[in-house]
């Protein structure tokens, strides 16, 4: 397959979507990466208005034992995190392309989006996703370290 989407990282997933969008005349920021910290998976996020996209390497179900590192992971959610989130593997661009244009042009939910592994776990909805996205977020490492505002640190004397 011409556009298999093992092929790219999760920034250029997410930048190719925010092309597609422009070339079709719809309007879409530029991706924002995260990375959370050790031993989490990094994510590339497009939003519009209240609904996000997140793309990742490595598809999570439910249960540990659902790692399949042959696709993307693209997970659907809303800057109001009490509403439910959904994820589902990628394989190709394609693929990605059709859900974002549902579910952010077309404001499908994930319900209404057929022809994927759809699930759905309370946590996933991450509150500390910071929405606006430019909007500082101290509950994030990420952000936290990227202050550069750090003083040494020494014991007080006895």
């Amino acid at each position: 397959m011409a556009n298999e989407i093992g092929q790219y990282n999760h920034v250029q997933i997410a930048q190719e979507m925010v092309n597609r969008a422009r070339q079709s005349g719809k309007d879409l920021g530029d991706p924002i990466e995260t990375a959370y910290g050790f031993g989490w998976i990094p994510t590339a996020t497009i939003w519009k208005e209240e609904r996000r996209i997140h793309f990742y390497f490595g598809f999570t179900g439910i249960e540990e034992e659902d790692l399949r590192e042959d696709v993307y992971t693209l997970e659907i959610g809303f800057a109001d995190f009490s509403k439910k989130v959904y994820r589902t593997p990628i394989r190709t661009l394609n693929e990605a392309w059709e859900v974002v244009d549902k579910f952010l042009f077309q404001d499908l939910s994930g319900e209404e989006i057929s022809g994927y592994e759809w699930m759905s776990n309370r946590a996933d909805s991450n509150k500390h996703i910071p929405h606006p996205p430019d909007r500082s977020n101290p509950a994030s490492i990420s952000w936290l370290l990227n202050q550069g505002k750090w003083e040494k640190w020494n014991p007080p004397a006895r």
